[in-house]
């Protein structure tokens, strides 16, 4: 982030098309300065693989139509009123809303985004708008992902299975622990979670 001043020349133009001389001279003086985060998620994903999450929005705590940064209210039936529009900061992630069926106030924002290589780490930003042109900012989200080492491993309940696990690390062998995403059907013993 830098200050900068952008120049804007406003300029009539004939009825041949040609550009007449400047009318109007604006100079805009940038400051950016750090912006408010009101959500952060955290996301651990399996290397190369899609991440797909839903959130679920609450807009029904909106007073009047506007956010607790301020604007005015919005005009319009309450079901368009609280929709609220996405603009993610990352290109390669893949965003959408769409209003839940059973509940007008909640609304659904779906994203989905292509996890690297182990140990990579990625975020974005994504801002959340009262309106389709993106003027009244309703809240601004920051979202991490974390890409790791996974092992899928299928059996049947009560059957025991003996697997190698290679983790390669620039540093040497260090220690590292095993977790399972369903603890209550698989379960690792403690001298084996450290390897």
């Amino acid at each position: 982030r830098r200050q900068r001043v952008i120049t804007v020349t406003f300029s009539a133009y004939n009825p041949t098309g040609q550009r007449g001389p400047p009318l109007y001279v604006l100079e805009v003086d940038v400051r950016p300065r750090p912006f408010v985060v009101d959500h952060l998620f955290r996301f651990y994903h399996g290397k190369n693989d899609f991440l797909k999450r839903k959130i679920i929005l609450d807009t029904s705590k909106d007073v009047g139509g506007c956010s607790w940064r301020g604007g005015a209210p919005q005009s319009g039936p309450s079901w368009q009123r609280n929709l609220k529009h996405l603009h993610c900061s990352n290109l390669a992630v893949v965003v959408g809303s769409s209003s839940a069926s059973s509940d007008a106030d909640t609304q659904e924002i779906h994203i989905k985004y292509r996890c690297g290589e182990a140990g990579h780490e990625d975020s974005f930003y994504l801002l959340l708008y009262n309106d389709p042109c993106h003027v009244a900012l309703y809240e601004i989200w920051h979202v991490r992902v974390l890409a790791l080492h996974r092992l899928d491993i299928q059996g049947l309940i009560g059957q025991t299975d003996r697997t190698a696990v290679m983790l390669r690390s620039k540093d040497g062998p260090r220690p590292v622990r095993g977790y399972s995403s369903a603890p209550g059907h698989l379960s690792l013993p403690e001298p084996a979670r450290t390897l």
